[in-house]
């Protein structure tokens, strides 16, 4: 072998052993790569389930006050509450502010009419104006006619400032009726707890009076029989008293009746009513007299047993089931066990 072909020969053979060394590199790279991907994939399995055990915190909605339109809206609201009144008005302090604000809806209905009014007008007050000179160009005999639209625009604006300052006055006076009423609530409350003590005996004085009179009714209608048959054995049976209208078919059916109905039965619910209309509300009209809330009254809401509400609650349960007829603590057990099949509570129906 020549120098040249050894020289090659030793070429060849450093180049296998750089080859060689450099896929020896190559393959520790790949196992290093390999090794770091499954790390990387582990760690990102770690982080995704980290992120799912982290509880995602419940936005927390807004308090409708913080609402920019809520004086807006809340406003006409309690205005139109201030409006309420009894039907029949027992105090002439309250009688003279109602009569204030119903003088106002009168003027400012009025106004309403004659704004719809000139509106109309406004509306057609440029064509109107163009016809009138239009005849008036045809021969020019007496005033350039004018058009009316700038007055029509001014009393709009002047009896629209109007309707808005009695919307401000009214404002004024409901304001002023719910200081009244927050002033004098208690004397008011007396002042009306009597009135329903005197009502409710003048109702029950009214049912006795019905009873005996229907009595005396009864007994002059026998008399009458009696003379009109005696001696005849027809007299030994009356028509039956002891249901009204004796019980009588057309008569029951035309007030709503569907089988002849005690007399008894009926003067007993009317004196049950005299009772009732003494304390009856709804459940959140009593809530709103005793300082709680309805689910606190209901006993649908959570309380501390020593609390004010609870003592409040408890208290209002022994009245209602009183006013329903328990008068012991078996009486008061029946009831609510009614009460849960379906029958509603006193003062819900």
């Amino acid at each position: 072998m020549t120098d040249r072909s050894e020289r090659l020969a030793e070429r060849a053979e450093e180049a296998a052993d750089i080859s060689l060394g450099s896929a020896q590199v190559a393959k520790t790279n790949a196992a290093a790569a390999g090794t770091a991907t499954d790390v990387a994939v582990d760690a990102a399995r770690l982080a995704l389930k980290a992120a799912k055990s982290v509880p995602v915190p419940v936005p927390v909605p807004p308090d409708p006050r913080d609402d920019p339109n809520f004086a807006v809206l809340a406003g006409p609201e309690q205005s139109w509450f201030a409006r309420l009144s009894p039907r029949r008005s027992r105090w002439p302090d309250v009688a003279a502010v109602d009569a204030k604000i119903a003088d106002l809806d009168q003027r400012q209905q009025a106004l309403h009419g004659q704004l719809t009014d000139l509106h109309q007008r406004r509306q057609t007050a440029d064509a109107d104006a163009a016809r009138r000179m239009a005849d008036w160009l045809i021969d020019s005999h007496g005033e350039r006619p004018q058009n009316e639209a700038q007055a029509l625009d001014d009393q709009i604006a002047d009896l629209s400032a109007e309707y808005q300052a009695i919307d401000i006055r009214r404002e004024s006076v409901l304001n002023e009726k719910i200081a009244l009423v927050t002033k004098r609530r208690r004397s008011l409350v007396r002042d009306a707890e009597r009135a329903v003590d005197a009502a409710k005996k003048k109702y029950l004085d009214a049912v006795d009076a019905v009873v005996a009179a229907r009595a005396e009714l009864v007994d002059a209608n026998q008399s009458r029989i009696w003379a009109c048959c005696f001696p005849n054995d027809v007299l030994q049976t009356y028509p039956p008293d002891h249901v009204m209208v004796s019980g009588r078919r057309r008569e029951s059916e035309r007030n709503g009746f569907t089988s002849a109905v005690p007399a008894t039965s009926i003067f007993g619910l009317l004196r049950d009513d005299a009772q009732v209309f003494t304390t009856i509300t709804t459940r959140d009209q009593q809530a709103q007299m005793q300082g709680v809330s309805t689910a606190a009254l209901s006993g649908d809401e959570a309380m501390w047993d020593d609390s004010d509400e609870a003592e409040a609650w408890r208290k209002g349960e022994r009245e209602r089931l009183r006013q329903a007829g328990a008068t012991t603590s078996v009486d008061a057990l029946a009831l609510l066990e009614v009460q849960r099949h379906g029958v509603p509570p006193l003062g819900t129906q």
